[in-house]
């Protein structure tokens, strides 16, 4: 079994850091090494995942409640969520 390495960048996200993110990338699947770092995820405060990305398989997925899929739906209109069990 091969061992691989992998550096992990930890960000505080801010207003001013997704200004910075929309001008790199037009969307999640282009974070792709060796141009961007790979597979961005959002963490909340707690350290369980709400956004989780596979760029490479062109994957995504919310692990959200129900009350911030209400949240979601109103702050971003048009926004269009499947449910997966």
């Amino acid at each position: 079994m091969r061992n691989f390495l992998a550096t992990v960048y930890t960000y505080r996200l801010d207003p001013a850091l997704v200004t910075e993110l929309q001008t790199v990338a037009t969307g999640l699947y282009q974070w792709i090494q060796p141009e961007l770092p790979e597979d961005p995820c959002l963490l909340r405060p707690d350290g369980t995942p709400l956004l989780v990305t596979i760029a490479h398989e062109r994957d995504a997925y919310l692990i959200v409640s129900q009350q911030e899929v209400d949240s979601l739906l109103s702050t971003v209109p048009g926004l269009a969520l499947h449910r997966r069990e």
